[in-house]
Order: C-alpha cells, then sequence, then structure tokens
C-alpha cells in the first residue's frame, strides 16, 4: 500500500503516456511546439511545472490551454507522463 501511495500516480502517468500525446508528435526527432490541454483551470503550480519543459508562449484560447515552444523529445515524453494533463496536441 505505501509503495502504491508513493509511486502510483508516477507510474500510471507513464503507463498512459502516449494515450495524452498526439499521434503527429510521437515519432519526434527534434523540438517540437505543443498545446498541453488540462481538464481544469490550472494554478500557479501546474503553469509553472509545466513551463519546465519548453519555452511558455501563453495560451491557446483558453486558460486550460497551454503552449510551449521548444519542447525537445525526451520533455515531450516526460511531460506526457504526468498523470494530470489531459492531452498534447501539436501546435497550429
Amino acid at each position: 500500500l505505501l509503495l502504491l501511495i508513493l509511486f502510483g500516480q508516477r507510474l500510471y502517468g507513464m503507463a498512459t503516456a502516449s494515450a495524452r500525446l498526439d499521434p503527429v508528435l510521437r515519432g519526434a526527432t527534434g523540438p517540437v511546439n505543443v498545446v498541453v490541454v488540462l481538464d481544469f483551470q490550472p494554478e500557479r503550480f501546474h503553469n509553472e511545472r509545466v513551463s519546465q519543459y519548453g519555452v511558455f508562449a501563453g495560451r491557446d484560447g483558453a486558460l486550460n490551454r497551454i503552449r510551449l515552444r521548444m519542447v525537445s523529445p525526451d520533455n515531450l515524453r516526460n511531460l506526457a507522463g504526468i498523470p494530470w494533463i489531459a492531452r498534447i496536441e501539436a501546435m497550429k
């Protein structure tokens, strides 16, 4: 039970990461521009956490849609592993 409490959220995030990632982004080999979509209104913590993975570029029409530029392939995979992120779309 203790291991589930300590590592459950991270393991769930890793197991479901590919479902969050737009199919266009799955084979990324270089930096990409993305929109991170949340199912809730983010607070400062969420904005700061997401901004660690790329360059914050504002909102994409709504508060729960965060634009990130220059997200490396490694950071894209790590970002997709965060369980409270609903999905990651390619920026148009």
